[in-house]
């Protein structure tokens, strides 16, 4: 018995070892981003049904046009970040909207969805889909 403990010994220090699990490796915090911040000026505007939308404007150059700048479904102002870096070294002005629902448009008239995934499906005698119209005009 005592050889057969001892060559189990030797069989065990002998034998390859899997190496040791790694232990979990210190994870510093990345550090965030700051957030994408439109250079310009905050707009706040009202829409003729209630919603309040927040906006950007930077001024063009003088002779040098300004562009409205609208995102798609689930986007917001800040969506145009790169780009408007690009018009401001050109000279180009903007405006870029938040669309009601969307980015810091999140001010409804009493008893509406204040963020778009919670608009209410189209019928006939309300469509908040349409009434985007009005954040436009």
């Amino acid at each position: 018995m005592t050889s057969a403990l001892l060559a189990l010994a030797l069989w065990a220090a002998a034998a390859p070892t899997a190496p040791a699990p790694a232990a979990p490796a210190e994870t510093a915090a990345k550090p965030k981003r700051p957030p994408k911040v439109l250079a310009g000026n905050d707009i706040e505007l009202k829409t003729k049904d209630g919603w309040t939308l927040a906006a950007k404007y930077q001024p063009a150059q003088p002779d040098k046009p300004t562009l409205l700048l609208l995102h798609e479904t689930g986007g917001r102002k800040e969506n145009w970040y790169t780009l408007t870096r690009a018009m401001a070294k050109r000279g180009l002005g903007f405006f870029a909207l938040d669309f009601r629902g969307h980015g810091a448009s999140q001010s409804p008239p009493p008893g509406q969805p204040s963020f778009w995934r919670k608009f209410p499906a189209p019928t006939k005698a309300h469509n908040e889909w349409n009434n985007l119209l009005l954040d436009v005009d």
